[in-house]
């Protein structure tokens, strides 16, 4: 289930916001950063259309109790790693 998340930083200008155009899925993705760390925050895919972010789950409290309900470009996936059970399974980005 989707949750609201609200991201606390010790400064204005302490995430960094670039937009990637050559992508695997042809469409461009902004990522934000910590400019302190390198770390990526979160991605916004441009072919989201502002239904989803990508965050990365072990930077949130509880993060890595999280349940993935969706895997993408699982035609990539190395064949000695197993599904996620229940996640819905997409080849390439999510539409």
């Amino acid at each position: 289930m989707a949750q609201d998340v609200k991201v606390s930083t010790s400064t204005d200008d302490a995430i960094t916001k670039y937009t990637l155009s050559d992508t695997s899925s042809g469409s461009s993705k902004e990522k934000a950063f910590c400019r302190t760390c390198g770390c990526t925050v979160w991605t916004i895919p441009a072919a989201a259309k502002g239904k989803f972010y990508m965050i990365r789950l072990p930077l949130l409290d509880g993060g890595l109790n999280f349940q993935p309900a969706n895997e993408i470009f699982v035609r990539n996936r190395p064949t000695w790693v197993e599904p996620v059970k229940n996640a819905i399974q997409w080849d390439e980005m999510r539409k």
